[in-house]
């Protein structure tokens, strides 16, 4: 899967927070576990915007910033069959 900004991985993370949703009430556990999905993931786009930016060099890191970002792919199992636009 070729991404490389959290743009390309947005419908995905969108995805995961509607099954959230849908679970909250049908099945309270599974909800649970997405949750706990959906706090990480919002971590991981946390550092990856820190270190994504360019304006603050000190942080600066693409490499990392990809390391985040192929980390939130396998966390929402996103895939190009993810069918966003």
């Amino acid at each position: 899967m070729g991404q490389n900004n959290l743009c390309t991985v947005y419908c995905c993370v969108d995805k995961l927070n509607d099954k959230y949703v849908a679970a909250e009430c049908a099945n309270p556990k599974l909800a649970e576990e997405y949750l706990a999905i959906l706090d990480k993931v919002t971590v991981l786009i946390g550092l990856h915007t820190i270190v994504n930016n360019s304006y603050n060099a000190s942080c600066y890191d693409t490499d990392q910033a990809q390391l985040y970002l192929d980390e939130i792919i396998t966390l929402t199992n996103c895939s190009d069959a993810c069918n966003c636009s």
